[in-house]
């Protein structure tokens, strides 16, 4: 491994003793790394010897110590980089000169900073679906100390609260007219779990916050205290109005169209020539459909994906107007945020706030302890650490009937139940989500 690293240093091909699926991204590692990769790898290694000389070293440890040192190095960003970062999660749409006048840099300096942020994987511009064009419903079911889950490929994302109470919320993509069969099956899940209800989830925004960046270390470093702080100020109540079940329209999509939108939703502003290789379409049919797919009430909006390495910890904070406020607040300090809102569908005038948040994991226990001690029973604001998750995004060719224009649906076959356990153990801690948009 170490051999690897010194060849890419130098410019030589790739060669690893096994094959793993992780070593693809290895050369993207040692080319995004600010500094020498094998100096740092090398200097890891040594320190952990002299901890214990008489071990056995893998090519897998070696590669961990890789993942490990890069993913510290390119969470380390610059004030121009955390800047054009923050600008674009806000505006994803922007060209480069308005990233640059927003961020307050200079055309060059957020054309690089864009480059190392996309480069690194840190930002990724992707497409999400316009669901009320699409004849769908983005839909939150939450279950309580279930010993069943949904199953469905209109389940986008899965995110698990562990602990005396564990608790699972599934993003559920559910075609208009199907809304009160989810509805039911739902209400079926109350006599396998404690609680199971059901939520239209809107669109809602990430946000990305400098607050607590410590330029000196180049990280972030939440500060307990201070947020303890902010939580116990007075707040006004937030007023939330009544949603509005999507229009149920029918869109005519064609082949070419479906075919499309799954590449978007993956690589927003992919060049005509790699989208026309992925999807076997011409560059011309490319040009023109995508054209109308991403217009400005197209089907696929932009939206942009952030990802630190270092940001692993997930707190889920819901809360109703009333105190909707206190959360606002904590969510707009936090590194990295999303926030929506969601009204229960069998209790219309029942809304709450959501926000996910995400932060350093070293900073998740004591942020959790002042959240918990700060907000009272009183503030009816509910806490949930989030330990596991997946995401999974609906293929549209594969859902999408085309000679019908209609969502293939059928209970048995695409909407179905799985044990609790069985679910839980498929999710991993280091895949839980963010953004609840897809």
């Amino acid at each position: 491994m170490l051999d690897s690293l010194l060849k890419l240093k130098v410019g030589s091909p790739l060669t690893l003793f096994q094959q793993m699926p992780e070593a693809l991204s290895f050369e993207r590692m040692v080319r995004t790394f600010r500094g020498d990769l094998y100096s740092a790898v090398l200097k890891r290694l040594r320190r952990l010897l002299s901890l214990s000389s008489d071990v056995i070293v893998t090519q897998r440890d070696m590669f961990l110590l890789v993942v490990n040192e890069w993913n510290s190095n390119i969470s380390q960003l610059s004030e121009t980089e955390l800047r054009v970062l923050c600008s674009y999660v806000r505006h994803p749409s922007e060209s480069i000169d308005g990233i640059a006048s927003m961020a307050g840099v200079s055309y060059a300096q957020a054309r690089r900073a864009r480059g190392r942020l996309v480069n690194s994987g840190i930002l990724r511009l992707e497409g999400v679906l316009n669901t009320s064009a699409l004849g769908l419903e983005r839909l939150l079911v939450r279950l309580e100390n279930p010993s069943l889950v949904i199953s469905s490929p209109y389940v986008e994302k899965t995110l698990f609260v562990d602990g005396a109470s564990s608790v699972v919320m599934q993003v559920f993509l559910c075609p208009c007219e199907h809304v009160p069969e989810v509805v039911s099956l739902v209400r079926s899940l109350r006599s396998s779990s404690e609680s199971a209800t059901v939520w239209r989830l809107a669109a809602g925004f990430l946000s990305c916050s400098p607050f607590y960046y410590d330029f000196s270390s180049r990280g972030w470093r939440v500060d307990a205290v201070h947020l303890g702080m902010a939580l116990r100020g007075s707040y006004e109540a937030i007023s939330i109005g009544r949603a509005s079940a999507s229009v149920q329209a029918r869109p005519r999509l064609g082949a070419a169209d479906v075919r499309l939108i799954d590449r978007l939703r993956n690589e927003y502003r992919a060049p005509a020539s790699h989208l026309a290789e992925a999807t076997g379409l011409s560059e011309s049919t490319v040009f023109k459909r995508r054209a109308v797919l991403t217009s400005h009430d197209g089907l696929v909006l932009p939206r942009a994906r952030p990802h630190l390495p270092l940001l692993t910890g997930r707190v889920m904070l819901t809360a109703p107007p009333q105190s909707a406020g206190r959360i606002l607040e904590t969510a707009s300090l936090l590194p990295m945020s999303f926030v929506s809102q969601i009204h229960n569908l069998e209790s219309p005038s029942e809304a709450r706030v959501i926000a996910l948040v995400a932060l350093p994991a070293e900073s998740l226990r004591s942020v959790l302890d002042v959240m918990r001690y700060e907000v009272s029973a009183v503030d009816a604001i509910t806490i949930d650490s989030i330990a596991a998750g997946h995401t999974e995004c609906m293929q549209i060719e594969s859902m999408y009937d085309c000679p019908t224009s209609s969502w293939r649906w059928n209970h048995g076959d695409f909407v179905d139940v799985r044990g609790y356990s069985v679910v839980r153990r498929e999710a991993e801690g280091s895949a839980i989500p963010l953004d609840l948009v897809t």
